[in-house]
């Protein structure tokens, strides 16, 4: 079944098609039930061996990397598919005034812009929709940028006396059709003491996402409306086992949203969109009032405690001002500028359903979903009294800790003077035959760190005697 000119004029008319097209109502309990299991679940990669053993000064800062990447890599992606592969937008965009980016400060917290835009797959005749080693190349850039903005310069671990000298992030994404696998380097210099470690690869992850498949079937629609622009193939798009929607912008424009949604193939949902601009069409009414366009990302993973910054992204066909809103008074909008900043005293899975609407009352509207996490506290160290140890005989003592969470395995690390001092990172096992010229007092500071990087620390004071 082919549409001719002139019913595709009338796609082109329809108003009830464009608020529907981004509302995907089947996404929603997908993302809940698909992407936790996968977020949730140790991502070992088949086929690809363990990152090296580290030292044990070394294993806290991995670990809280390897938590940066787990909160960062997937936003990526998610970005990069509603952008039509892009990162980095070129200049010929679909952006609103409000998709301007925040200040630099504000996008910290949540690690990326909510700087959206629309891309262009089709321009009168000529595809542009970028490789796929260019879409590799702006994921790289993305993890360049974000990830070291979520470790924060490691200040928690300089604070601590760890001396951390960063290079730049490098990513390698491949595109499969029916996965995405990610490698991560970050070359680490990491000082703690008087040991010297240098690190650079980090977990790798895989994740079920069809961008590959996405992508072959945007460049399957801009190649047959190149042979026939004035076409679009009803049947074939309804053939593909996606949710293939087209939206009307203006009298040239026609957007594709490609939605994979199918909550029965195991798969994690995925949007890829892009836009196609054709010659000017008379048949449309420039002045008709045409509803504005909500973007987000649809699913956010925060934890109770964490100061969330977000700004939902929109823009408008007929360039009306815009009023944002929510349905849920703990995720408040500010209605003027589209800002979310909430820090969450409560846990648990929230659906939020956020609003844009113009000044006639035309709106779209997007469900997102909060994974809101019980907050990371640190370890807990047994209290221990200061002991007296005498030159000569031998010393052992076991440092007591355990993890509200259970996030195990604890690691132990030790500061103080005494260089003949044997150490347990993995039990905490202090281990000292004190020496002649060791007779006084001593101070040293326990830490210990959790598998996500979190640290505790405390005093041990040691009197050692003449025997």
């Amino acid at each position: 079944m082919k549409m001719r000119k002139k019913e595709k004029s009338e796609i082109l008319k329809r108003k009830k098609a464009q608020i529907a097209i981004f509302v995907l109502l089947g996404l929603i309990l997908l993302i809940a039930a698909m992407i936790l299991v996968y977020i949730n679940s140790a991502k070992k990669v088949p086929g690809v061996e363990e990152v090296q053993r580290v030292p044990y000064q070394v294993a806290p800062v991995k670990n809280f990397v390897d938590e940066c990447v787990d909160k960062v890599a997937l936003q990526g992606l998610y970005l990069i598919g509603i952008q039509g592969g892009y990162y980095d937008l070129p200049i010929k965009n679909i952006r609103h005034r409000y998709s301007e980016p925040l200040e630099f400060a504000e996008i910290t917290k949540p690690y990326l812009s909510s700087n959206f835009g629309l891309t262009f797959g089709y321009v009168n005749g000529e595809n542009t929709l970028p490789s796929l080693n260019f879409i590799e190349n702006e994921y790289s850039k993305y993890m360049k940028k974000t990830l070291p903005i979520c470790v924060k310069n490691f200040d928690m671990f300089t604070e601590i006396g760890y001396k951390i000298k960063a290079e730049n992030v490098q990513s390698n994404l491949i595109i499969n059709n029916e996965s995405v696998f990610i490698k991560i380097k970050y070359p680490l210099l990491i000082e703690f003491g008087d040991s010297k470690s240098f690190i650079s690869d980090f977990r790798p992850l895989s994740a079920p996402i069809r961008l590959g498949k996405l992508y072959y079937i945007a460049q399957e629609i801009v190649e047959g409306e190149i042979k026939n622009p004035e076409v679009i193939n009803m049947f074939y798009l309804t053939s593909l086992g996606i949710d293939t929607s087209t939206l009307v912008y203006d009298d040239s424009i026609l957007i594709y949203s490609l939605n994979d949604i199918d909550e029965d193939d195991g798969f994690l949902p995925y949007t890829f969109m892009f836009a196609n601009e054709f010659e000017k069409r008379d048949t449309i009414n420039s002045t008709e009032n045409r509803p504005p366009i909500l973007f987000t990302l649809p699913y956010f993973r925060i934890m109770k405690g964490d100061e969330f910054y977000y700004r939902l992204s929109a823009f408008d066909p007929n360039f009306d001002d815009l009023t944002f809103f929510s349905d849920n008074r703990n995720f408040n909008v500010d209605p003027m500028s589209g800002k979310i900043n909430i820090t969450p005293h409560f846990t648990g899975m929230f659906e939020v359903q956020f609003g844009v609407k113009d000044t006639n009352n035309a709106q779209d509207t997007q469900k997102v979903i909060f994974e809101i996490g019980k907050e990371n506290l640190p370890p807990i160290i047994e209290k221990f009294s200061p002991k007296i140890l005498y030159v000569g005989v031998p010393f052992v003592y076991r440092i007591k800790a355990n993890d509200p969470e259970n996030n195990l395995p604890l690691t132990y690390l030790i500061q103080g003077s005494l260089s003949n001092i044997n150490f347990d990172p993995l039990d905490g096992i202090i281990r000292l035959v004190p020496e002649q010229n060791q007779i006084g007092n001593h101070e040293l500071t326990i830490y210990v760190f959790d598998s996500k990087g979190v640290v505790s620390q405390k005093k041990l004071n040691l009197e050692i005697k003449e025997k």
